[in-house]
């Protein structure tokens, strides 16, 4: 749920007042259906706002851990708050220097790593069992938003400025850009569902034969692993999804 409150339900719609700039932080915990909204605890069905955890900071995205730990970035102290989110308060908090101004952030919940976008361009990726920053790999600059893909262990920061960067894991403490992929200038924020794959004129500029060959090898992608894609090209939207018996709707 974010703010406004927006439960379960779509007919059903509630408001709770948070407190100031609830921008970014808005995470559903596994233990409760609580929702963390900057430093306001609101649930979400009653719609009433039922406690608070001091953030000591302005907050920017959470994520939740899974098993009950909520992690913020706290945007203008460059730090990371984790929250017990049954107790409703910060547990620890650490540095995220050399970053500045963290924004977006993801989690690994495998590996238990935490990826903050920072505007001083660097991605700086956490240790949440230890508390530490391990490693920081560079990335474009105006992100608002990180995304992480267990399927493919690749982490990505949205980049205002036109870019997504990917990264990758070489080992526990070493990471690596290993691509960066043009998008369009202002797009700073982004959502991931390993599940559905949106491409926005993925053959645009390329010749016939070439194109004719992506759009083989995106159909064979979306039979062989059961991934959706929407693709937009030329004013038409084209659903390619594997349904029931194997065949393509």
């Amino acid at each position: 749920c974010l703010h406004p409150v927006r439960c379960d339900r779509p007919h059903q719609r509630r408001r709770a007042p948070a407190r100031q700039d609830p921008f970014g932080a808005g995470v559903r915990t596994k233990l409760s259906r609580n929702v963390m909204i900057s430093s306001t605890v609101i649930d979400p069905l009653s719609g009433k706002a039922i406690g608070g955890v001091a953030l000591g900071g302005k907050p920017e995205f959470g994520v939740s851990a899974g098993d009950g730990k909520l992690y913020v970035n706290i945007e203008d102290r460059a730090e990371i708050v984790e929250i017990d989110a049954a107790a409703q308060k910060g547990v620890r908090r650490w540095s995220l220097a050399p970053c500045t101004e963290p924004t977006g952030l993801a989690i690994d919940r495998t590996r238990h790593r935490l990826f903050s976008g920072c505007h001083n361009r660097v991605m700086a990726i956490s240790d949440a069992t230890t508390g530490k920053v391990i490693a920081t790999v560079p990335i474009g600059g105006g992100v608002d938003g990180d995304a992480f893909d267990p399927g493919t262990g690749l982490a990505f920061s949205s980049d205002g400025e036109g870019t997504v960067t990917v990264v990758h894991q070489d080992s526990p403490t070493k990471y690596r850009v290993v691509s960066t992929v043009p998008t369009k200038r202002g797009a700073r924020t982004m959502a991931l569902d390993p599940r559905i794959l949106f491409l926005d004129e993925p053959s645009a500029g390329l010749d016939p034969i070439t194109s004719a060959g992506l759009d083989q090898t995106i159909r064979g992608l979306s039979q062989g692993l059961g991934i959706t894609f929407v693709v937009a090209a030329a004013g038409v939207i084209l659903l390619l999804s594997r349904v029931a018996g194997g065949k393509e709707e």
